[in-house]
């Protein structure tokens, strides 16, 4: 805790310009952190989102998998970050009043981890559990969404 304020305080020291460059210096050399402040800065326009919520899922699951593509029983808890990252985005959009949002982005994780449950060793449940987190912003969020909305929108936006 005492390191993480020491942190903070050298990071409050910095100015707008060197924060920037920090944050691109670190995006440029760790791709993850580029998808993350990606997802945290895109617009909410759908396709792109949901393109940017993919990739960051993926990318999380080919660190984790072996050269045949399969994620092992000691991986996966590290293989589903990128998903429980998309998930918690998901809760701030509802948060922000769009449940249809949130609905699409909730199907973009059940697929990818529906995915990823068929290459990798979920002896422990994690793949599972984050299955039934993302069917139950699923099935919570379709309820507030108006009959008519429901009828005009196309669903076919996730993943």
């Amino acid at each position: 805790m005492k390191d993480q304020l020491h942190l903070a305080d050298q990071l409050a020291q910095l100015n707008k310009q060197q924060l920037i460059d920090l944050l691109l210096l670190y995006a440029r050399d760790f791709e993850q952190v580029e998808q993350r402040l990606t997802l945290h800065f895109i617009q909410p326009t759908g396709a792109d989102e949901l393109k940017q919520s993919k990739a960051l899922i993926r990318s999380y699951i080919k660190q984790s998998s072996d050269r045949h593509g399969f994620v092992s029983y000691r991986n996966v808890s590290y293989a589903i970050t990128g998903a429980e990252m998309v998930l918690q985005k998901a809760l701030q959009v509802v948060d922000q009043g769009n449940a249809l949002r949130t609905i699409n982005i909730s199907f973009c994780v059940l697929h990818e981890m529906e995915r990823l449950l068929q290459c990798s060793d979920d002896s422990n449940g994690y793949v599972g559990d984050l299955l039934h987190s993302a069917s139950r912003q699923y099935k919570k969020r379709f309820g507030q969404i108006p009959y008519q909305t429901k009828k005009r929108s196309s669903y076919s936006l996730y993943c």
